[in-house]
């Protein structure tokens, strides 16, 4: 069953995208598993053939499978081209549907997880085996079905005269063919659990995977409890639900400290980001988080200095610029604030007690460390001024002021080479979404070779495939 997408492609936004917005599609069944299919523009087609933009050779897949594209409304979506396996999405079949991070997507018998941008999924034996060897679960809510289009009510929308138009097409002579069955997921090694108890316990295991793959935290957590009752005695399942509780506190921290940037909450912001432990899967996605997260807590911090100076309130203009430099201690304007404070407390007329006596050491000792963090430190310097560079640079690329953001990620790398040398992908991307498409493949080219081993590597090397593609 194939929707019209007439009108859509009317609207079809065909822009590349810079890897930092790009969603990507990783296979979970078949030969493919594992591999990752970045989305690299707003509108791609999949399919079995190489004319797509994302190619997957299984022969359960047409031609010309499915598109995938977002909307004006900043939504991704798939659409069915009139496909002979049609396209299911957690499990049900749809003609048009959007997209959502987790979900699951059917290509004949080519699973795919949707990831996010900028989301961090990590594949695994375990969790390809699960998936498929178990049916797959819809992971939304009841109310997400006011933005889906089953193929049901597509086909009942020319009746019932909803403007939908619907072409019924001949299949293409392709002969599905049932997968390869995968390994079973084992059960915990050490366990001597026999019959039904072992069953259980192995489809136990297997839907923890699945969760834990859905970032379901609480739900792994429920069915690894009730596995270690089954086998009390193993470790490895005990060790795994400590982990699960673990990266549960984490992802609430992660999703707290999203809504925190949000709303321009900074100070909660912070400390929600920064308690993501570095061991978590969610600690890359945070440091994603934390430079925004810091620029507006300085900002903010430095205004309300600023505005403590103004009105006279000189104990909260000090204790703004102090907090400013907990998180910046080079930041110039804090410095600068402190010094008008102590400035004007010295102008002041006050009896000098035992509390003016304790403050008067505190400015001091304040005194001390400007004058000392003023003297040539070249070192440290030029670190600290290449980090307010980039994260300055950042700043100005989630602005979009992609020009501006050259310029201070540029000087950041001159300055430190070593500490900034993965700039270059935030560089490239600038470029690309200027237009700049030279530029852009040669500062990923910059990054590839300073980052051999990063973790976007893998991706820029691939945005770099398709570029020399496209020159010959």
């Amino acid at each position: 069953m194939r929707v019209d997408l007439d009108s859509l492609n009317r609207a079809a936004d065909e822009r590349p995208l810079a890897p930092e917005h790009q969603p990507s599609l990783v296979a979970l069944t078949t030969e493919h598993a594992g591999r990752v299919f970045p989305i690299e523009r707003a509108t791609v087609h999949v399919g079995r053939t190489e004319d797509n933009d994302i190619a997957i050779d299984h022969r359960s897949m047409s031609r010309q499978h499915c598109r995938i594209f977002l909307d004006k409304d900043g939504l991704w979506k798939i659409a069915d081209l009139g496909s002979a396996n049609g396209v299911r999405v957690n499990g049900e079949e749809y003609g048009l549907i959007d997209l959502r991070r987790g979900d699951v997507i059917e290509l004949g018998h080519v699973k795919l997880r949707f990831c996010e941008p900028g989301e961090h999924f990590e594949f695994t034996e375990e969790i390809a085996a699960a998936y498929a060897s178990a049916p797959v679960a819809d992971a939304r809510a009841a109310g997400g079905k006011k933005s889906r289009l089953p193929l049901l009510l597509v086909a009942l929308g020319i009746a019932a005269g909803i403007g939908v138009v619907v072409f019924f097409l001949l299949p293409e002579p392709e002969t599905p063919s049932a997968p390869p069955s995968p390994p079973p997921v084992a059960a915990a090694a050490g366990t001597k659990l026999e019959g039904e108890r072992a069953k259980k316990l192995e489809r136990l295991l297997a839907d923890a995977t699945l969760a834990e793959g859905a970032d379901e935290w609480e739900k792994a957590r429920a069915k690894l409890e009730e596995a270690l009752r089954l086998d009390p005695d193993s470790k490895e399942i005990e060790a795994r639900l400590g982990r699960a509780e673990a990266e549960a506190k984490a992802y609430r921290h992660l999703q707290a400290g999203r809504r925190a940037v949000e709303a321009g909450d900074w100070s909660r912001a912070l400390s929600e980001l920064e308690a993501i432990p570095d061991d978590s899967r969610y600690y890359p996605d945070a440091q994603e988080q934390l430079p925004s997260a810091r620029v507006g807590f300085i900002d903010e911090r430095l205004r309300a200095g600023q505005k403590g100076l103004r009105t006279k309130h000189l104990d909260d203009a000090e204790a703004a610029a102090q907090e400013v430099l907990e998180v910046d201690p080079e930041n110039e304007e804090a410095k600068r604030i402190l010094e008008l404070v102590d400035a004007r407390r010295s102008r002041s007329e006050r009896p000098t007690g035992t509390h003016d006596k304790r403050r008067k050491g505190k400015r001091e000792s304040a005194r001390r460390e400007t004058a000392v963090s003023s003297l040539p430190q070249p070192a440290n310097d030029k670190v600290a001024r290449a980090r307010a560079l980039r994260l300055a640079g950042l700043d100005a690329f989630k602005r979009q002021a992609y020009e501006e953001s050259i310029k201070k990620l540029k000087e950041a790398f001159r300055i430190d080479p070593e500490g900034q040398k993965d700039v270059h992908k935030v560089i490239g991307s600038a470029y690309a979404s200027l237009g700049d498409v030279e530029q852009a493949a040669h500062h990923y080219r910059l990054f590839l070779k300073l980052n051999p081993y990063h973790r976007d590597a893998s991706r820029v090397q691939q945005i770099l495939r398709r570029y020399d593609a496209q020159k010959k």
